[in-house]
């Protein structure tokens, strides 16, 4: 029975597996016959072609040395050229360096002969100085000696030096109206001693005739002097050196260089008609056709500028004679921050020959537009005085009557 079941076992299980197993031990035999067969082929065609691939490699290796000995004799050939072509810059770096050398000791020669002359001229120099020192306390022994004199001169009441001291109302005037004794009546009456007051002349001219402002320097008040003219700066720090003396052209802007006109000969003795006004030059030429026009060049400034530099306030007199440009530099002016007490304007225009008829009535309705009244009128020029300062002064005056 058992051996009946392993029979059956045998036939169901063991036989197929081994029928299978038998046929891929078959194949694999196959197989292994094939890949002989290859393989023995694949042999017998190396065998056969070792010698020519043999030949190829060997020609291929003397081709690559052939390559390599060109290319090592051209790297050499152009060494060896570099190599020259380095031997001939050294060599004209040689002469070089040897020229430049000479050059050196050429110019440390020069240099050594420009440093004694040097040194001789600064030794004259140093003499000079000693002179000049001598030349200087000489000097100023003969100065102490003249002002000795002048005192003992003044003691004895000579006053050679000294400006006269009129009473402020008499009949010394330098205005060319009469201007200056109008202001004179005006400090008096209601402002103060002479010497306290200061002044701003714009386009100041000459030092004392026909200024505005000169009788208060000489009474002691002390101002700032603006003329552009040139030729009438020396005059102005001569006569008036205790006032500043600015030679600057006002107008609405600063810090300009602008062209200012000279009529006639006042490039030589400052009489006549400046202007920075190019349409006021050219009518005052047509007036005056004999005369020429010279043309310099002037930095600006500004009235604001001038009052705030050198006042720090208001100053109590305005004179503006500048030729055409009064109302530019009244409409830069800064009212709310400075008012003058006293304003000197020329209201009659330039004309030849004068015309008292032809008054400037812009600048008059400007002024009372800012509450100054028209105190005088002297036929070319009008004073103006600061109506709120006059109800300041008549409110203080009834409040000590009262």
């Amino acid at each position: 029975m058992v051996k009946r079941i392993l029979r059956r076992i045998l036939a169901w299980y063991v036989n197929p597996i081994s029928e299978q197993l038998y046929m891929e031990l078959e194949n694999m035999k196959i197989n292994l016959s094939e890949e002989l067969t290859s393989l023995k082929q694949e042999f017998e065609w190396l065998q056969k072609h070792k010698d020519d691939e043999a030949i190829r490699l060997k020609n291929h290796i003397e081709n690559e040395l052939i390559s390599l000995k060109n290319h090592i004799e051209h790297e050499s050939a152009s060494t060896n050229a570099r190599i020259e072509e380095n031997k001939n810059i050294a060599v004209d770096l040689k002469q070089s360096l040897s020229g430049l050398h000479g050059h050196v000791e050429h110019e440390s020669a020069a240099t050594n002969a420009r440093m004694d002359a040097n040194q001789t001229t600064i030794n004259q120099l140093h003499e000079n100085i000693k002179e000049t020192q001598i030349l200087f306390n000489t000097a100023a022994e003969d100065a102490a000696l003249i002002r000795k004199k002048i005192t003992r001169l003044d003691e004895l009441e000579f006053n050679l030096f000294s400006e006269k001291s009129e009473n402020i109302y008499g009949t010394d005037s330098y205005a060319q109206s009469g201007e200056d004794r109008i202001l004179s009546f005006i400090v008096k009456s209601m402002v103060g001693p002479m010497n306290e007051v200061t002044y701003l002349d714009l386009g100041a001219n000459h030092a004392k005739s026909g200024s505005n402002t000169y009788l208060f320097y000489k009474h002691g008040a002390r101002g700032v002097l603006v003329e552009a003219n040139p030729a009438l700066i020396p005059e102005l720090r001569f006569y008036r050196n205790g006032d500043i003396i600015l030679n600057h052209c006002v107008s609405a802007n600063d810090e300009e260089m602008i062209p200012f006109y000279v009529l006639g000969d006042s490039m030589l003795t400052g009489n006549g008609l400046s202007t920075a006004n190019y349409d006021a030059a050219q009518a005052a030429l047509k007036q005056n056709p004999g005369m020429s026009i010279t043309t310099v060049n002037v930095r600006t400034t500004t009235i604001n500028d001038l009052i705030s530099f050198y006042f720090g306030h208001s100053p109590c007199i305005v004179s503006i004679d500048i030729e055409g440009l009064e109302m530019d530099i009244l409409r830069s002016l800064d009212f709310n921050q400075y008012r003058p007490i006293v304003f000197i304007l020329e209201t009659i225009p330039y004309s030849n020959p004068y015309q008292i008829s032809n008054r400037n009535t812009e600048i008059i309705d400007f002024m009372r537009k800012f509450d100054y009244i028209e105190y005088a009128f002297t036929g070319i020029n009008s004073v103006f005085v600061d109506k709120i300062w006059l109800q300041s002064k008549d409110r203080i005056k009834k409040e000590m009557c009262d």
